[in-house]
């Protein structure tokens, strides 16, 4: 498990690589997507069971179904579809607990990793970073910023 995340850390491009053989560059609704393919391919990116993975998979399928429903009103940003599902399983695989995201936009890929996090019964933690937005595009499109009533 060490020499996988150090492999992914010196190359985390290779993530990358993975997940497009996974989404094939398609919209990203995962009732598109062969699920076996996808539990295999990241069963053996990270050398875990299959049977794990397809748990992990199991649960981030919840997840991403609370995610659906809680902002179905929200202009449609951030890690809400296969996307969030698969940081998720990557997460629960290698069971980070000190994880650094960049952009939050919505929130929804930071539920997803707190659940991880959560999952795992353990302390973690999340460092969120974001930049304000700017009164100008505030200005110019509200309505992508906000739910609608």
């Amino acid at each position: 498990m060490l020499r996988t995340i150090a492999n992914m850390i010196k190359n985390p491009y290779h993530i990358i690589d993975v997940y497009r053989t996974i989404t094939q560059k398609k919209p990203c609704d995962p009732t598109e997507y062969d699920q076996d393919n996808i539990i295999k391919t990241i069963s053996d990116l990270l050398g875990i069971d299959k049977r794990d993975i397809h748990e992990y998979y199991a649960e981030a399928l919840i997840i991403h179904e609370d995610i659906r429903i809680k902002t179905e009103n929200l202009t449609r940003m951030g890690t809400v579809d296969l996307d969030g599902i698969i940081l998720y399983i990557l997460l629960r695989g290698i069971q980070a607990n000190k994880i650094v995201e960049t952009g939050v936009a919505n929130g929804a890929s930071t539920y997803y990793i707190l659940s991880a996090i959560k999952k795992h019964g353990r302390n973690g933690y999340l460092y969120s970073i974001d930049m304000p937005y700017s009164e100008s595009a505030l200005q110019k499109k509200p309505e992508r910023y906000f739910a609608k009533n």
